[in-house]
């Protein structure tokens, strides 16, 4: 028996032994900045179990220690809440994350530290692509737009333009500042396109996007800029003309594209040689004026322009006798027209004979057509005037005006009286119960469909079917109502009574008409009997029907 107790004195150190907790952390990671988060992981060992667990990191310059609370760190540290596997996330990497992290541990036996867990951050370059590869602008178009998508981490801290010439021999930076208005670069460091306005042929270049970040400067692939200049070409808007001997008359021709430099007319395929007679036919003004027409002047005519290196002819022009032509003629299948504000409208005009130019004109003034946004058509092809958006100042009368050279007709005057939306007005279906003797307001809301408000009303039936319309808020005799505005259309019944009790209706008004509300019933009774209800509100639905019949 002795003896085996004094084997138990000496095992009992053996199974008892207390060792420091054997701790190892992820050696190694390597991570780009802003990623969302990172984890080192740490395995404990430790007998007894550790009581106590923590991080604390190492600086790779001067070896400065930091503990790492991660209950005060604003999100930034996250420690797994485990004594055997305490991994450590750190959220939102940056720079400043670059550093060596120990994991630590206590017990009762001491405490014991992990290997050094480095973290290394690293950024990469911008990459930037720029499209489209290729652009074809013409010669004189107002702007091209070059598209830049840059992915970069970190986020670049600037970027720009540069352009290359076609022999790769000359490569500057585009400083919008000092380009007149040349260049505009949209202010963004992930899409920073380039706009180049009123393009030439001097522009007609590489171009290349660049950003730069803390890993260094990244640059686009080049994009062409071809600036191709449009060939030469003629039109004739009219190829008929008929006219009397003795009348005037102008043979129209137009260079669409491309620059002239001599202008030509031909008469049955002989050159025409400008006299007092016969002018026109220059760069400036291509169109043929033959004046005081003569029976040799009848035949087919041709408008030639050059270049210098190439010729063009346009489509045969025809003049011939004014008994041979067919009459001119328009009119307008419709005289008055109501839109709605805001909206399209296309004054119908009809024309017949061989018309060479179509006016439009509004209250006798003559309405501009050319690079105008909100009007369109007036054109021998399509005579019909189309206006964009109707607004108040497209009131008035209007007059389809055409011409074959030789003549002029007006057709009927158009009546353009726009129809605006009147308003719409809403008040709640139920409201709250008074309280005798205090203030009680009537929500009203209006929309106002974009046409100015000019007065906003009240309109009250008591229980007898007396209709007050409407309420006098500005009575000097009384502070009785407010509100009921323009600006503030709701309500306001002070010290409200039982003799306020009733259906009251919000009633707006704007230039094109108004709209009133449903009838809201406010007492200071919470309850109404079936009877009751049916007899009180017999008197609204008879003014209802009034308003409609009136």
């Amino acid at each position: 028996m002795t003896m085996w107790l004094a084997l138990l004195v000496l095992l009992v150190p053996v199974f008892c032994r207390q060792t420091i907790p054997s701790i190892v952390a992820t050696p190694y990671q390597s991570v780009r900045y802003g990623t969302s988060a990172v984890v080192i992981q740490c395995t404990v060992s430790s007998s007894p179990v550790a009581t106590s667990v923590g991080w604390r990191r190492v600086s790779l310059i001067d070896s400065t220690t930091e503990y790492i609370y991660a209950s005060n760190s604003n999100g930034k540290y996250h420690i797994t809440d485990s004594m055997i596997n305490p991994h450590l996330t750190i959220n939102n990497i940056v720079f400043s994350d670059e550093n060596n992290y120990v994991c630590f541990a206590t017990n009762l036996a001491g405490t014991g530290h992990s290997n050094n867990g480095k973290l290394n951050v690293t950024s990469e370059i911008p990459s930037i692509i720029a499209t489209p590869q290729k652009q074809f602008p013409v010669d004189g178009s107002p702007k091209i737009i070059i598209e830049c998508n840059i992915s970069s981490s970190p986020t670049a801290t600037s970027v720009g333009w540069q352009r290359t010439s076609l022999d790769g021999f000359s490569t500057r930076a585009i400083v919008v500042a000092i380009s007149n208005g040349k260049y505009q670069v949209d202010n963004s460091l992930a899409y920073p396109h380039l706009t180049i306005n009123d393009v030439s042929l001097a522009d007609d270049a590489y171009y290349a996007c660049f950003g730069n970040n803390v890993a260094g400067k990244g640059i686009s692939n080049s994009v062409r800029v071809d600036v191709i200049e449009l060939p030469l070409a003629v039109s004739v808007p009219v190829t008929e003309y008929s006219v009397s001997v003795g009348s005037k008359v102008s043979l129209q021709c137009v260079i669409t594209s491309g620059t002239a430099v001599e202008v030509t007319w031909l008469k049955n395929n002989i050159i025409i040689t400008m006299t007092n007679r016969l002018s026109g036919g220059t760069v400036k003004s291509p169109t043929l004026v033959i004046n005081s027409v003569e029976q040799g002047d009848l035949g087919y005519y041709v408008c030639s322009a050059s270049d210098g290196v190439m010729t063009v002819n346009s489509d045969d022009i025809f003049l011939i006798p004014s008994d041979m032509r067919v009459p001119l003629g328009v009119k307008v299948p419709k005289t008055q027209y109501s839109p709605v504000l805001f909206t399209n409208v296309i004054l119908q005009c009809e024309v017949r004979g061989s018309v060479t130019s179509v006016k439009w004109f509004k209250n006798n003034n003559v309405i501009s057509i050319a690079n105008s946004l909100r009007f369109s058509g007036s054109d021998p092809n399509s005579p019909s005037l189309t206006i964009n958006s109707i607004t108040e100042d497209d009131f008035g009368y209007y007059t389809c005006q055409i011409s074959d050279g030789v003549d002029i007709l007006n057709a009927d005057i158009i009546t353009l009286l726009p129809k605006g939306i009147p308003p719409v007005v809403v008040v709640p279906r139920h409201l709250p119960v008074p309280i005798r003797g205090q203030q009680f307001i009537i929500p009203c809301t209006i929309d106002p469909s974009q046409i100015p408000l000019q007065d906003v009303q009240w309109i009250y039936i008591n229980w007898d079917g007396i209709t007050i319309d409407p309420i006098n808020i500005t009575s000097p005799l009384t502070v009785k109502y407010e509100g009921s505005s323009v600006d503030s259309p709701s309500l306001v019944i002070n010290d409200y009574q039982s003799s306020d009790d009733g259906r009251y209706m919000c009633r707006a008004t704007n230039a094109w008409g108004n709209d009133v509300s449903p009838a809201v019933l406010v007492t200071l009774e919470s309850k109404l009997t079936y009877n009751d209800f049916y007899i009180q509100i017999f008197p609204y639905l008879k003014y209802l029907v009034d308003l409609i019949t009136e």
